[in-house]
């Protein structure tokens, strides 16, 4: 998802500095355009965004990036509120959380819905390159309605990987029963089975549950996630759970 951002942002004209913790990956977007760090440090820009796996490699990163006065730290990964309440930057740098819903493909065509809290509009130019902004409130909010969306997600495509396993245990065509359950409750499952441009490895899909987990004692969400826990490769992007 970074990768997408950066190219859309390239497109809308705006300059581009790019770091990665794998070298090999910032190649293709240094031959679109952008710059190469070659450390957090160096990094010297208005907006610095982060787009990370987890709230470790988000504090390290952080820690390690040369934030002067100005800046406006833009965090989009998905950490969970305390997480982002918690990161620690110095004085005069403004920290807004602003993870994503939607796929690659939304990234580059700038149709991303952005969930946003803290100093927003220090950053908004930059987010309305990349979609729709959505203010939910103070700091810590974009990424804590972040967290209940993957849980709505996470959940939902559990549910529908077991509902498809009724199905073929009672030698129901598989294309009819999807086809049927397009038209209920798990609808939204079924299409975001069927996307074709997503990449949302598994793994990820069960860390953002136990995050939901550490807010909520839940049955059902342990459940979901001990459902995509299950799944022989947990690289595959997230749809692939439900088998068909």
């Amino acid at each position: 998802m970074g990768a997408a951002i950066t190219r859309r942002l390239l497109s809308r004209g705006h300059e581009v500095t790019v770091w990665n913790r794998t070298e090999e990956r910032m190649k293709p977007l240094v031959a679109a355009g952008a710059k190469a760090a070659s450390a957090p440090a160096d990094v010297d820009a208005d907006v610095v965004i982060t787009m990370l796996t987890d709230a470790a490699a988000v504090r390290d990163v952080v820690a390690a990036t040369s934030l002067r006065p100005g800046t406006v730290l833009v965090e989009m990964s998905t950490i969970g509120p305390e997480a982002v309440r918690e990161l620690r930057v110095p004085e005069g740098v403004d920290l807004v959380d602003a993870p994503v819903l939607g796929s690659v493909g939304a990234a580059e065509a700038g149709q991303l819905n952005i969930l946003a809290g803290g100093a927003v509009d220090h950053a908004r130019p930059v987010l309305e390159a990349l979609g729709e902004v959505h203010d939910c409130g103070p700091l810590g909010s974009g990424a804590a309605l972040k967290l209940v969306a993957n849980t709505a997600l996470g959940t939902g495509l559990a549910a529908l990987a077991e509902t498809v396993a009724v199905a073929r245990a009672a030698n129901v065509d598989i294309d009819t029963a999807l086809s049927v359950l397009a038209h209920g409750a798990l609808g939204g499952a079924v299409r975001r089975a069927q996307q074709p441009d997503a990449a949302f490895p598994i793994s990820l899909a069960v860390k953002d549950l136990d995050l939901a987990l550490g807010l909520v004692s839940s049955p059902f969400v342990e459940a979901a996630a001990a459902v995509l826990r299950a799944a022989p490769d947990q690289s595959a992007d997230l749809g692939t759970v439900v088998g068909a």
